[in-house]
């Protein structure tokens, strides 16, 4: 099933989480590609669209349909950090 299909409801219901929703405006992201000098390293991911549900965010990508990243809230505020890609929205939700 393709995140198209997916309302507010039924990603409250599969999630859990009666508050999530989809992030409004744009989106400013990035994801974790490795480790350098003991630094972490991300690079910028254009977002198609966002989802905040269960504390954390669901993101998918503009070149990946239905491929979702999970992350958190950058400690500045500014930007979301993702550490993986889960699969589709049915896969990502159930990884929260």
């Amino acid at each position: 099933m393709v995140a198209d299909e997916w309302d507010i409801a039924r990603i409250r219901s599969e999630s859990g989480d009666e508050k999530a929703h989809f992030v409004d405006g744009p989106v400013q992201a990035s994801v974790y590609t490795r480790q350098k000098d003991g630094q972490s390293v991300y690079e910028a991911l254009r977002v198609r669209r966002a989802l905040a549900v269960g504390g954390l965010f669901l993101l998918e990508a503009e070149d990946e349909p239905d491929n979702w990243y999970m992350g958190q809230m950058a400690k500045d505020g500014a930007v979301i950090e993702c550490w993986g890609t889960y699969g589709t929205l049915r896969d990502a939700i159930r990884g929260l």
